[in-house]
């Protein structure tokens, strides 16, 4: 299991306009699920069970993005293989979907200021975004 929370806690809101930081605050379940849409999409998808596991949840301090996959880690982190004799024999590449999720869906918010991030997304702008 890997998760990503969506607390806001670490991320230093002063830099921004006091609007785009009250819209973060009040919109992070709606900008949650963004991330959990974002990642599903960036997610490789050999059987689909990485990306049928990650899902949002609630938290004390806000919301989470997690992936429930026993090898959600190993795959966004990349992990060595082990032969039967114990010996390692290379490595798995990473290969991020929920940071990098994170970071796009942010990213996006930040750069556009709330009001205009709010007006794009009634106006449809990120549809063909969230399609890849």
């Amino acid at each position: 299991m890997i998760k990503i929370g969506m607390d806001f806690s670490n991320l230093d809101l002063s830099k921004y306009t006091t609007e785009i930081q009250e819209y973060i605050i009040d919109h992070k379940k709606e900008i949650a699920h963004r991330v959990k849409d974002r990642a599903k999409q960036l997610c490789p998808k050999k059987t689909g069970r990485l990306c049928r596991s990650i899902r949002v949840r609630k938290t004390r301090d806000g919301f989470e993005v997690r992936a429930n996959a026993p090898h959600a880690h190993l795959v966004e982190f990349g992990h060595r293989i082990k032969k039967e004799n114990g010996e390692y024999d290379g490595h798995v590449p990473p290969h991020p979907f929920l940071r990098p999720a994170r970071d796009e869906v942010l990213n996006n918010l930040l750069n556009s200021g709330a009001k205009g991030f709010e007006f794009a997304e009634s106006a449809g702008v990120f549809d063909d975004y969230w399609k890849g």
